[in-house]
């Protein structure tokens, strides 16, 4: 009889999560203020959404800013928020990796409301 042998690849999750079929990336617009007091999700505004960022307006502070604001509300890694349009602008395209429109929606809106109730 001979010995029985199996061979066990190793995956990483995010070799896992690249080969499975994603959905399309989410994009909202947000208007962002830079140099605020404090960072947060302000509401809807627009056909997007306000947020303040505390960061300065230099040298991509601002953006890396947004970037963090908007992975940590929806609980992603920033490497799965991206701004892809209006780098040096106020007005932003930002784009969401993995989550429907709907549950990033929701997530602000959680955010701006827990925001205006702390006061921030």
């Amino acid at each position: 009889m001979a010995p029985f042998t199996e061979t066990v690849s190793v995956i990483s999750i995010d070799d896992l999560l690249c080969s499975q079929k994603m959905p399309t990336p989410t994009r909202i617009t947000l208007r962002v203020s830079p140099g605020s007091k404090r960072t947060a999700v302000v509401g809807p505004y627009l056909e997007g959404w306000k947020v303040r960022v505390a960061a300065a307006p230099e040298s991509g502070k601002a953006n890396d800013a947004v970037v963090h604001l908007i992975a940590r509300v929806l609980s992603l890694p920033a490497h799965r928020v991206e701004i892809v349009a209006g780098h040096t602008s106020r007005s932003k395209v930002i784009e969401i990796d993995g989550l429907a429109l709907e549950a990033v929606q929701a997530a602000l809106d959680r955010e701006s409301v827990t925001a205006r109730m702390e006061g921030r």
